[in-house]
């Protein structure tokens, strides 16, 4: 399976949705949990991100920003965007289709 070969892990079996479609939930390389869904109509709706229900950013904190790059960009051929200073992070890099990836140090106890 490509996602164990790239690092992932299954965290749920594929599943139905009532009858909303099917998902599934995973893990990347570093822990981080994301959910594919598939809904039930053959025909994906057009994606408009100002509706409500449609995404509109997607951000991953990561500990090791260049092992997420490499995961998502092998499973899903995500290419990043521009890089800007944030937050209390080092770094973002963006995702196309509006969504960051932030570097951060790590908790402190």
């Amino acid at each position: 399976m490509q996602l164990s070969a790239n690092g992932g892990q299954v965290i749920a079996e594929p599943m139905d949705v009532m009858s909303a479609g099917r998902m599934a939930i995973f893990a990347d390389p570093q822990g981080a949990a994301f959910m594919i869904f598939k809904g039930s109509s053959d025909m994906p709706p057009g994606h408009d991100q100002a509706k409500l229900g449609h995404i509109g950013w997607r951000e991953l904190l990561a500990s090791d920003v260049s092992t997420a790059w490499d995961f998502y960009a092998q499973m899903f051929g995500w290419t990043k965007g521009d890089a800007h200073d944030q937050h209390k992070c080092a770094q973002t890099e963006e995702f196309q289709a509006s969504a960051g990836s932030h570097k951060c140090p790590p908790r402190s106890a």
